[in-house]
């Protein structure tokens, strides 16, 4: 609302990689979708476990939601 604007795309560690800091996910994990699982494991710092335990936790309501009520949450 303070930035007057109607999305925002969130990059995470993007700029990291394309500028060359860090290096890409090996291919199994990006096949998976799952670079932030590889990042978790080869730089576990707290704030990273946190923020991706909530992620963890937003699949599961997702995927309970859609057993459930064959449907996901605000549809």
């Amino acid at each position: 609302e303070k930035l007057k604007v109607s999305w925002i795309q969130g990059v995470g560690g993007s700029f990291d990689v394309h500028s060359g800091t860090i290096k890409r996910a090996p291919d199994v994990f990006q096949r998976m979708h799952m670079e932030w699982l590889y990042r978790t494991l080869a730089e576990p710092t707290w704030g990273r476990i946190t923020r991706n335990m909530q992620l963890v936790r937003f699949s599961r309501d997702i995927a309970k939601d859609l057993m459930t009520n064959g449907r996901t949450v605000g549809r």
